[in-house]
């Protein structure tokens, strides 16, 4: 994982002991009842993971506060633009069929609510999958602009 990452040694030795802390913090929130010990440790580990990406960007976007604010009505460089449909389509191409499919309705119809409804997915099931959805492709390094 942290090695695909690019991360140096003394990051991967973080993120480890991040998983590790946020697995024994959270161990007590375990409920058999809900799913596989797996599971739930997938997704713990894939928080803790998403948690460090944000903070490595949160410490990033403080280093470059004197930057110059990017005016959001100017067009996007076509170069970016491509990049961006790039990482996008690889992103895509690894989500599981059913978060593909929330990723498509959402598409085709323009919110959450309206693809929920044409999903006929249980609401629990749809979000989670928003969730998860959310999840990987901030994992891809794709996240929303402040």
């Amino acid at each position: 994982m942290g090695r695909r990452g690019g991360m140096t040694q003394s990051d991967q030795d973080d993120l480890r002991q991040d998983i590790l802390l946020a697995l024994l913090s959270r161990a007590d929130r375990y409920d058999s009842r809900r799913g596989a010990q797996s599971t739930y440790i997938k997704f713990v580990v894939q928080n803790a993971v998403v948690d460090r990406i944000r903070a490595a960007r949160s410490h990033l976007l403080l280093i470059n506060a004197n930057a110059a604010v990017p005016d959001i009505a100017a067009p996007i460089d076509p170069e970016q633009h491509l990049i961006l449909r790039i990482d996008l389509a690889r992103a895509l191409a690894s989500l599981a069929p059913p978060l593909l499919r929330v990723v498509t309705l959402i598409a085709q119809l323009g919110s959450p609510a309206e693809a929920h409804r044409a999903s006929a997915m249980p609401l629990c099931t749809f979000y989670r999958h928003l969730a998860e959805l959310r999840m990987q492709l901030r994992a891809a390094g794709l996240a929303p602009t402040p």
